[in-house]
């Protein structure tokens, strides 16, 4: 066993800051990227705040420039076979609901995976203004920030 070596210093109790929060509302922004996880079937939306002023719940941070990601789920293998909570529907419809509204409030063609791709690889939907509406939510004792809805800036 290798003995510790901690040629270092800080201390827990004194630094650790909780980062701070955008205030819960609606911003502009910008599409900075765009990727797909293959693990979670999603695709990764990275949106940059821009033209908002003010700043976050800690008065000092800027809003603008602040970095926050929002995910379209995508159907997977099984999903036709298993429920949503409300028994209404399977995953695999419901995924695909939620990915038609989303476009549809984007404006862009998500109609096929082959299109989505497309999208992806030729960075088409990159620099595109939104409106975002962050909320803020609390899971095991934590706070964070959460996209509720996003659309293109012009449609």
């Amino acid at each position: 066993m290798t003995e510790a070596n901690l040629d270092m210093d800080f201390n827990l109790e004194e630094e650790a800051v909780d980062d701070p929060l955008i205030p819960q509302g609606t911003y502009t922004g910008n599409v900075t990227n765009v990727s797909y996880d293959a693990e979670k079937y999603a695709i990764v939306w990275q949106y940059a705040l821009d033209g908002n002023g003010g700043t976050m719940n800690d008065g000092e941070t800027p809003i603008d420039g602040a970095v926050v990601f929002g995910r379209n789920y995508l159907p997977k293998p099984g999903d036709e076979d298993v429920q949503t909570p409300s028994g209404k529907s399977s995953k695999r419809i419901a995924k695909i609901n939620m990915l038609k509204d989303f476009a549809e409030k984007m404006g862009i063609d998500m109609n096929t995976p082959a299109e989505i791709m497309e999208g992806i690889n030729d960075a088409k939907w990159i620099g595109m203004e939104v409106v975002l509406t962050i909320e803020v939510r609390e899971w095991e004792g934590k706070f964070s920030n959460d996209i509720k809805k996003v659309a293109a800036a012009s449609a």
